[in-house]
């Protein structure tokens, strides 16, 4: 009698630990993030950009893909969005490999008091993981913005220096205070100077 118990015992606790397994296997799946889920997609997508226009709402306002003389570019503006913010999501733009990428970001990182140094650092990182992924990069320097266009001034001085050892090509834009709606975000003359500014380039990675 007793070793009938121990054998049902047996078969009672080799299905617990059965059961468990399958439990634990399927927690271990369900970790993977919608985040992971967007990887994946964009990895194995057929259409993917030769340019990618990458920044804050500044880049985000442009429809680029009806204003460029190239159908093949994504937006990947973000409201908000930091230089910190910037390589966080980098990961999702270097799936895609374009061949080129317009970068312009840091003007949250001034609105937001971060440190200037950090600000230039933080540009260096983003250019250096694109250029090891065989990408090339245009650095605009960040706008004019209004009541504090010397710490916009200092702050590209910076970025400048430490972006200095990368191939990536500084590109100024031709746009002032008078081209922005509200001292920051532009008017339609500043998305027509920057369009016609980059359209040449533009033109040699389509």
């Amino acid at each position: 009698m007793a070793a009938a118990f121990l054998f049902v015992g047996a078969i009672l606790g080799a299905g617990a630990l059965r059961a468990w397994q399958q439990v634990k296997i399927f927690v271990a799946k369900s970790r993977v993030t919608m985040l992971d889920v967007r990887y994946e997609i964009l990895q194995h997508a057929t259409r993917k950009p030769s340019i990618i226009m990458l920044g804050d709402s500044i880049t985000a306002n442009v429809p680029w893909r009806e204003a460029a003389e190239c159908a093949s570019v994504s937006n990947y503006g973000m409201d908000g969005d930091t230089t910190e913010g910037v390589i966080s999501r980098l990961r999702e733009v270097l799936i895609l490999r374009p061949k080129a990428v317009f970068l312009m970001i840091g003007a949250n990182d001034i609105l937001k008091r971060h440190a200037t140094a950090e600000t230039a650092e933080n540009v260096r990182r983003i250019v250096e993981r694109l250029e090891a992924a065989e990408v090339t990069v245009y650095v605009h320097p960040i706008l004019p913005i209004d009541s504090i266009e010397g710490l916009a001034a200092e702050t590209n001085v910076a970025v400048a220096r430490a972006i200095a050892g990368t191939r990536a090509a500084l590109v100024p834009l031709p746009i002032n205070v008078a081209d922005t709606r509200d001292g920051l975000h532009l008017a339609a003359s500043g998305f027509l100077k920057w369009r016609d500014t980059i359209a040449p380039i533009m033109r040699r990675h389509c």
